[in-house]
């Protein structure tokens, strides 16, 4: 079975279980995305300290090769930092 958004990239059993068919993007894309609504929160003198607290998680998780699993990696940034 394969999944993504072009259907080419298929998923190894080492990667996070996809939820049906959706492709849920991934740590770099999101963290992409994160950086934009943090720089505007930086801007405008907003707070948005659980999307900063996300935005370590997977700095932690791109620095340690899993840049490319889908969002749902985060969950091993969690585990890690839980000791479990």
């Amino acid at each position: 079975m394969r999944y993504g958004v072009d259907r080419n990239r298929s998923l190894s059993k080492s990667d996070p279980a996809p939820r049906g068919d959706a492709h849920l993007g991934t740590i770099i894309l999101h963290r992409k995305d994160l950086a934009i609504a943090l720089d505007l929160a930086t801007q405008t003198g907003s707070k948005l300290p659980v999307a900063s607290l996300a935005a370590s998680f997977e700095d932690e998780l791109i620095a340690q090769g899993y840049g490319d699993d889908d969002i749902s990696a985060l969950a091993r940034s969690i585990r890690q930092r839980s000791g479990l």
